[in-house]
């Protein structure tokens, strides 16, 4: 099967090939997809290499390649919320998760380019509470943003995927499958930083946070922002009010 580069700082992944259906979910620079399909000129559907997750994405977003090529890239990841990637003519500002390996792919063709930021390897990474909070706290403020996956809009489960990937952790993109990995937790005294906790609705899960030192925890509700944990309860740190009931504790580190 044909596989394909993302060259854009971040590609919408659309559940239908249409400008104006949903986005599902977005691509971020560097990330590896599978074509499963094409339709016309513009549009091909897609199967990304690290999560499986499908969607339709303009073609020209995509630079093409063999499969034996698709895991040079998942190697160093960007760790600023933005990085910039800049030759004698042309510039890309790429956000936090981009991956970057080798030649800097811009466009169709591979070229020696300059990267202005941080990268972490991420295949060395040793996970930490320290680091969770170097990693998550600049996402503070972000706004929410459905299937947003960047500094500028993004949503609870990419928040947690994007922040482990630079812990060296990789996780599936929905709240109910990131709620299968790891080490379940079942006594919520037992709760630490570093876990996820996964809130449900009408018995399915819909939302996930990462716990923090100090029982707080960071999540995107409205915007990414840092609230209280009291018990099994997540308490607004602005009104005071209950707004989560915490229904399952995955530990990952």
């Amino acid at each position: 099967m044909q596989s394909a580069m993302v060259t854009v700082a971040a590609a919408p992944i659309r559940k239908k090939a249409s400008h104006t259906s949903e986005m599902v979910n977005q691509l971020l620079y560097g990330e590896v997809v599978s074509i499963i399909k094409t339709k016309d000129e513009i549009w091909v559907k897609v199967r990304s290499i690290h999560d499986a997750y499908e969607g339709w994405v303009q073609r020209l977003m995509l630079r093409e390649q063999i499969q034996s090529d698709s895991k040079e890239y998942d190697i160093f990841a960007v760790a600023d919320l933005f990085a910039g990637l800049q030759n004698k003519d042309q510039s890309l500002q790429v956000p936090a998760g981009s991956l970057i390996s080798g030649n800097v792919v811009f466009g169709k063709q591979k070229q020696e380019m300059k990267i202005k930021g941080k990268l972490i390897n991420i295949s060395k990474q040793n996970p930490s509470v320290a680091l969770l909070k170097q990693i998550a706290m600049p996402w503070v403020h972000v706004p929410y943003l459905w299937g947003g996956r960047t500094p500028m809009g993004i949503d609870c489960s990419g928040l947690v995927q994007v922040i482990y990937r630079l812990m060296g952790i990789a996780l599936p993109r929905d709240a109910w499958q990131q709620a299968q990995s790891g080490l379940p937790i079942r006594n919520l005294s037992e709760i630490r930083a570093g876990d996820l906790a996964f809130f449900e609705r009408n018995k399915k899960i819909t939302h996930v946070g990462i716990i923090l030192p100090g029982r707080k925890m960071i999540h995107a509700s409205g915007k990414v922002k840092v609230d209280k944990v009291e018990g099994s309860n997540i308490i607004d740190a602005i009104t005071g009010k209950k707004i989560l009931r915490i229904k399952k504790i995955v530990r990952l580190f």
